[in-house]
């Protein structure tokens, strides 16, 4: 899976304008939140365009999780957990499922341990530690259907 594929993908879960009061990154489009790019303001979130947000999902999230350089299986479920859940925490949870220190810095031993893996494996592991997080979010009760549809997703996806 590529970038494009895979930002296609995220934008099926992340597209449009939300200011839901339950959500603790405030106004978001396209999945860019103005808690995570203070910078732009309420007003930049609002009138973000689909290929600005692509573009900083490919600087910010993919580039950042070096999804370029992982099998392609571990690719997807890589970026989606960034872009849904942090990406300090998607790189801890990605160094778990290939059993290396969660040190949250992606460098050659997590990359030699993503070249090694089973990558089926590391997806099911990966997968359940993002179920696993999901469950002690306090937002469970409202997000959490919409959150186990997009693992759902992502999982089958990586092996179609």
């Amino acid at each position: 899976m590529d970038f494009h594929q895979a930002v296609t993908h995220i934008f099926k879960f992340e597209g449009g304008l939300v200011d839901h009061p339950k959500d603790p990154g405030g106004i978001t489009n396209y999945g860019i939140s103005l808690r995570a790019y203070p910078h732009l303001g309420a007003d930049g979130i609002r009138h973000i365009q689909k290929q600005d947000a692509a573009k900083i999902y490919k600087k910010d999230y993919w580039d950042a999780l070096h999804c370029d350089d992982l099998p392609s299986e571990l690719r997807l479920m890589a970026f989606d957990c960034a872009v849904n859940q942090g990406v300090g925490y998607a790189t801890k949870a990605l160094q778990t499922s290939l059993s290396v220190r969660a040190d949250g810095a992606i460098g050659p031993k997590t990359l030699a341990a993503a070249a090694s893996v089973d990558p089926e494996r590391a997806v099911h592991r990966f997968a359940m530690n993002r179920f696993l997080r999901y469950l002690r979010n306090r937002n469970w009760r409202v997000f959490g259907e919409g959150w186990m549809n997009r693992l759902l997703s992502v999982t089958m996806l990586t092996y179609k």
